[in-house]
């Protein structure tokens, strides 16, 4: 009966919509419910099993609440993208100047085919490891050793924004304002962290968390299918800026510092639709859209060849070699073809972590 009670529970714990509080209000129910059926003579097995009959399975109870509690469930999700996209970035502000240093010395060492494409391959590190971790659920031990930071929004605006300091402290003169970019996301955290966090991380009991793999694996999704949106918003922003740049450089002069936090501020703009989204409760068309494998498939694919096409009609511009390398056109057309296949493999993260609920449609959130 423990071990049922336990199955039970973990069940209900997989579910995104279901916050703890919840699960205990349902156990307590499932339990009077339980010594009811014992009072009418059924056996324990019995009764258990139709006190579980009687509240229904865990993807009902998940959809029921997903349809009553669509601000917290999108709250959750929006806060790991925000909260990810910070941390996706901070290896790049960090380790910038020194990467470029160790790209330069390959191009001079085996030339610049090798050297352009250990770059790339490199830059995918970040992202395979938030897979590794999030998928495999061990991110929830990530979360319970820092989950001080959880406990007050100051405490994790400040944890947040030392690292983004130390990380461009030295590479400002090289990175520009991509600060503004990280910081932007750890804003948008800490204004929309689910109180259900906050809560949880007061706790010292481990069935506080959300000890899941299915939850993480539901957030792994979305931060995946958002990283793909915001590569796209950026496909169709950064031609223009890209523009603006290389003028100033044929005419000799240096942009503005106003000019690269403008196009960071410009990047940011995915958030804002989030955030008036996640306002207005309409967020939950895209994961309507998003119900079947094949949609995943199509929708991911769509943005994935616009990333491409923008990389290969970068590599097009006539650019006068005394302003930028004269590997400008051979880098762009690698990019374009590394950014195939990395979508390719974003593509199979989401349908490999799209829950079986939602494929067969029980599940309308």
């Amino acid at each position: 009966m423990n071990d049922a009670l336990l199955r039970w529970r973990r069940d209900l714990a997989a579910q995104p919509a279901i916050a703890v509080e919840d699960i205990r209000e349902l156990e307590t129910h499932l339990r009077e419910t339980f010594s009811a059926f014992q009072r009418r003579g059924l056996s324990d097995p019995e009764a258990f099993a139709k006190a579980l009959a009687k509240l229904g399975p865990a993807a009902q109870l998940g959809a029921e609440f997903a349809k009553a509690h669509q601000l917290r469930v999108w709250r959750d999700r929006v806060f790991w993208i925000a909260l990810v996209g910070c941390v996706w970035m901070l290896p790049f502000s960090a380790g910038w100047p020194k990467a470029m240093e160790f790209t330069n010395w390959l191009k001079a060492s085996v030339g610049t085919p090798s050297a352009a494409l250990v770059h790339l391959v490199a830059d995918s590190l970040p992202f395979l490891l938030i897979c590794a971790v999030m998928g495999s659920g061990y991110s929830e031990v990530i979360c319970r050793k820092f989950r001080w930071l959880f406990v007050r929004r100051w405490r994790l605006a400040a944890g947040g924004g030392l690292p983004i300091v130390a990380a461009n402290w030295f590479t400002w003169p090289t990175m520009g304002a991509l600060f503004v970019y990280e910081l932007g996301f750890l804003g948008f955290a800490v204004l929309v962290m689910p109180p259900e966090i906050k809560a949880a991380a007061k706790r010292v009991g481990m069935e506080d968390w959300r000890n899941s793999i299915g939850v993480w694996r539901d957030r792994l999704f979305w931060v995946v299918l958002s990283g793909l949106g915001i590569a796209a918003w950026t496909a169709v922003v950064e031609p223009g800026a890209e523009r603006y740049f290389l003028r100033l450089q044929e005419t000799g002069r240096t942009a503005p510092k106003f000019g690269f936090v403008l196009y960071f501020l410009i990047w940011l703009g995915p958030m804002g639709l989030a955030g008036l989204g996640l306002w207005t409760g309409h967020l939950s068309v895209i994961s309507r859209a998003l119900r079947s494998r094949r949609r995943v498939a199509l929708i991911g694919g769509g943005l994935v060849l616009m990333v491409a096409a923008q990389k290969v009609w970068l590599s097009t511009w006539n650019v006068a070699a005394a302003h930028v390398p004269i590997d400008w056109k051979f880098e762009f057309m690698l990019e374009s073809a590394y950014t195939l296949i990395a979508g390719l493999i974003s593509i199979v993260v989401m349908i490999w972590v799209l829950p079986c609920e939602r494929e067969r449609g029980t599940v309308k959130r």
